[in-house]
């Protein structure tokens, strides 16, 4: 069985972030499947440290075959 990437596109919100990728592992095929998370970069200073406090949770991330995590500046 061939298995497609997951792609999620992520930005300041950790709690839906969170949500969503909880839903993904409950999948039984999330572990044969390549998780690719893209992280917007900020747009101003207000949002730096909600940004980062979703990038430190997505490097943390387990469960997946595989999960690459693409940081926007």
């Amino acid at each position: 069985m061939t298995y497609y990437p997951i792609v999620l596109f992520t930005y300041k919100r950790l709690d839906l972030t969170k949500k969503v990728i909880s839903a993904l592992l409950k999948n039984p095929e999330a572990k044969r499947s390549n998780f690719i998370i893209y992280s917007d970069g900020p747009k101003n200073q207000n949002d730096i440290f909600e940004v980062n406090k979703v990038r430190k949770y997505l490097k943390t991330l387990k469960g997946f075959k595989s999960v690459e995590l693409i940081f926007r500046k």
